[in-house]
């Protein structure tokens, strides 16, 4: 009785055809049959994943690549590799060239294992909405640690809702009179630029900085999800007197800072 088969194979395995059945001890993937014609004498299989191969085998490949100084082609090393391990199927040129790819980028031929899906069912991404409705201000991340969620899939959620963080500006607040104090400089230099008796070697411009030990807002850590902008406020007391207000200024090549700063 004579045995034809037509196959592509893509997992591990030993195939051996003995009047008309299939015998297969190792294989890592499905089997589909593709076609089959006299159950008893021919029939045709098709594999659809990636010859699987050992770390062993990947490793052996590596070092059959690079011989000495020498580098070998990919043709020599499939031929090389069908020579060593003659029960295996054949590789292809295709299967070396994927391996040095993965030690390349990985730097190693093992197996990568595959992580558990972090789709959402609907009632965890209701819960995820309606906490956040309850308190805008809460964090994605503590909302991820309180939900027992990952991360990234509450920013899914929040992308799919059309959710947006809007972030804490830090505004001075001012007074009745400040407005017209404001005007009024802005008249003078305009003034002073007019008469030509402003001289910018001779403007101290200053910068300042706040430290705080209590009180004091991280904007960084202020969010307020919403689906559009509210315009939200936080206000703050202007006097704290726990905080230590750090300056310094630049006049022409001066630089002018605070004498317990002068060592930093």
């Amino acid at each position: 009785m004579t045995n034809t088969g037509a196959l592509t194979m893509t997992s591990t395995f030993t195939l051996h055809i003995q009047c008309g059945t299939a015998k297969w001890d190792k294989f890592s993937s499905s089997i589909i049959m593709h076609f089959l014609e006299n159950s008893e004498t021919l029939f045709v299989l098709q594999f659809r994943e990636m010859l699987y191969l050992t770390e062993m085998h990947k490793i052996t490949i590596l070092q059959m690549i690079c011989y000495g100084e020498r580098t070998r082609t990919q043709a020599e090393v499939v031929r090389l590799f069908q020579e060593k391990y003659p029960v295996l199927p054949p590789i292809s040129q295709g299967t070396v060239s994927k391996i040095q790819k993965q030690f390349r980028e990985r730097g190693h031929v093992r197996q990568l294992k595959k992580h558990p899906s972090n789709k959402l069912s609907d009632d965890q991404k209701l819960y995820v909405m309606l906490m956040l409705e309850e308190n805008p201000h809460t964090s994605s991340r503590q909302t991820a640690s309180a939900l027992n969620i990952s991360h990234s899939s509450i920013l899914r959620v929040l992308t799919e809702n059309q959710m947006h963080p809007y972030k804490l500006i830090p505004t001075n607040e001012l007074a009745e009179d400040d407005f017209d104090i404001r005007i009024l400089f802005c008249e003078q230099m305009m003034q002073m630029i007019d008469d030509n008796t402003l001289q910018i070697k001779n403007v101290l411009f200053l910068d300042e900085s706040t430290f705080t030990l209590h009180g004091h807002a991280n904007r960084h850590n202020c969010r307020y999800w919403s689906r559009e902008n509210l315009h939200w406020m936080r206000e703050l007391h202007t006097q704290n007197p726990e905080k230590v207000n750090v300056w310094a200024g630049i006049m022409e090549k001066i630089s002018l800072v605070p004498s317990s700063l002068t060592a930093i």
